[in-house]
């Protein structure tokens, strides 16, 4: 994961679902049919993004998504977007397949929810999923629930206007 493009600062890292179907095959009879249960709490104004996971990286209307509630409102998509809580609470999300006799033949669906706020602070968050994609631009993040994670410094600047400009590889102690 590169973090560098936080801006040097320290972030809690929390992709809160750890819900993950691998090399899943099967026909799905049911019209909708429940593979997981994602739970975390939120708080009013939390900024939660949210990918649903597609199957096999991809978002399709006849695939993968998820349905749930944070805290009382029910959302239910495909793709990703960037969602506001209005209340405090416990937040449900389920992982999805549709079915009406799809049949799926080793496919992975790996949904990931950030709590941008609590990452960023409020008022910090990326505003569009774009933005944050930009900073973390890797397909999928492991459950990760409150683990610091700070950017590594490579160089030291120092002098009247940064004139100087070191790579940390290059200072030694005295």
């Amino acid at each position: 994961m590169s973090v560098k493009s936080v801006g040097g600062r320290s972030i809690v890292w929390n992709q809160l679902c750890d819900t993950v179907l691998d090399n899943f095959s099967d026909t799905v009879s049911a019209v909708y049919h429940e593979y997981g249960i994602c739970k975390f709490t939120a708080n009013v104004g939390d900024k939660i993004c949210i990918y649903s996971g597609g199957i096999n990286g991809t978002y399709a209307a006849n695939g993968a998504y998820v349905a749930g509630f944070i805290g009382s409102a029910y959302i239910e998509f495909f793709g990703k977007q960037i969602v506001q809580c209005t209340e405090n609470g416990n937040c449900i999300i389920y992982l999805r397949l549709r079915g009406d006799g799809n049949t799926y033949s080793n496919v992975s669906v790996r949904p990931e929810f950030f709590n941008l706020t609590k990452m960023f602070g409020a008022g910090n968050e990326p505003t569009t999923v774009e933005e944050f994609e930009a900073m973390f631009p890797e397909d999928y993040y492991p459950y990760n629930a409150g683990e610091i994670v700070s950017a590594g410094v490579t160089e030291v600047e120092y002098g009247l206007f940064g004139r100087n400009l070191y790579n940390h590889s290059e200072l030694k102690k005295n």
